[in-house]
């Protein structure tokens, strides 16, 4: 199991000048918060023998300034020389 929070902090805002055409600068920036983002993910074995191993995962992301998704994923390894991963 895997629980992750990112991009959790205090409001940005970035520092120093541009120049624009025709001389101009622009030095004056509004501030943001950053795209925190909560993940939960889980990965299992249903399917393990000595040469042959599925593994299958899944992961909820919640991130605050878009929609909840879900990522799944699929790994088949074989002697764990060849593996082959497919995301759903």
């Amino acid at each position: 199991m895997q629980v992750t929070i990112t991009n959790f902090g205090n409001e940005l805002s970035p520092d120093g000048n541009v120049n624009l055409f025709g001389g101009r600068k622009n030095d004056s920036w509004q501030s943001f918060s950053p795209p925190t983002m909560f993940r939960i993910g889980f990965a299992l074995e249903p399917y393990e023998t000595e040469s042959n191993r599925i593994t299958t995962s899944i992961q909820l992301n919640h991130p605050n300034d878009n929609s909840e998704n879900v990522s799944t994923g699929i790994e088949y390894a074989w002697n764990e020389m060849f593996f082959s991963k497919r995301r759903l």
